[in-house]
């Protein structure tokens, strides 16, 4: 039906999709993404750079349990490195003789029991680090084209020379010092191992982060919202849609009085 030059039904079509834009720009305001639909090609190269972020973030993931377990081997080992240097001082003062020498020397086992201790009961999610078998190889990348082996060294007594060492005489005080700064040796080059592994798996943490930013970046340019453009185009929609209920309205009391007139003049003829 047409009214004046006005195709009332072309209007309703008009209306419609001005409604669904206005709509469509709404959910896109309301969730700060572009939807699918509106560009597959963008949203399917988006998804692929989602799983690449994923990939990435769960390397990570394990990169950081690594460095977990390295973090604590080297608090054991530090504390290890304690009580050698206090072992190595006991044996100085037995080296000098005296009355006390059975108490250095029980002193002295005592730190011993204390080393072989963190040896036997330091571990990270169930894995024993310090007794020799701690082996592992971390993935730095997710194409598992980069991996770092880590093996920890025993730090039993065994390992460090240690085993049935005795200072209860200057005499095998004095031999023990050479086996205790031996064991120092040892325990120093252990910690020094461990930091080049850290400095290596915090390398990759970063090359991991810089990858992640890059790639979320490029996939927020392909899905997230212009505000200013949306809001803009949302504003004039808006605008659209209020100008066609209205000139729907209109065409609607135009067609009424019509209708009405019409009906009259019918009725005035009967």
């Amino acid at each position: 039906m047409k009214i004046g030059s006005f195709n009332q039904f072309s209007l309703l079509n008009q209306l419609a999709g001005s409604q669904k834009k206005l709509q469509l720009g709404f959910n896109m305001l309301s969730s700060g993404k572009k939807p699918f639909s509106l560009n597959p090609a963008n949203s399917a190269i988006a998804t692929g750079l989602s799983s690449q972020i994923k990939s990435l973030a769960q390397v990570n993931q394990g990169i950081n349990l690594s460095k977990m377990a390295l973090t604590t081997a080297d608090g054991a080992l530090a504390s290890v490195g304690k009580d050698l240097q206090d072992l190595r001082d006991l044996a100085l003062q037995a080296m000098n003789g005296g009355d006390s020498l059975d108490a250095l020397n029980d002193q002295a086992q005592s730190l011993l029991a204390n080393i072989d201790a963190s040896s036997k009961n330091t571990n990270f999610n169930g894995n024993k680090l310090l007794d020799g078998s701690f082996q592992q190889s971390t993935n730095l990348d997710p194409n598992a084209k980069s991996s770092l082996n880590i093996s920890l060294s025993s730090s039993s007594l065994k390992s460090l020379g240690l085993e049935g060492l005795d200072i209860s005489t200057p005499e095998k005080a004095e031999a023990a010092l050479e086996k205790i700064d031996e064991a120092i040796q040892k325990n120093l080059e252990a910690r020094s191992g461990i930091g080049a592994k850290q400095s290596a798996l915090q390398s990759a943490t970063n090359t991991n982060l810089v990858a992640i930013e890059n790639l979320s970046s490029a996939a927020s340019q392909l899905t997230d919202v212009d505000y200013a453009k949306t809001i803009s185009e949302f504003q004039l929609n808006a605008f659209k849609f209020q100008s066609q209920v209205a000139l729907l309205n209109l065409q609607n009391q135009m067609f009424k009085s019509i209708s009405q007139l019409l009906i009259g003049k019918l009725s005035g003829k009967s």
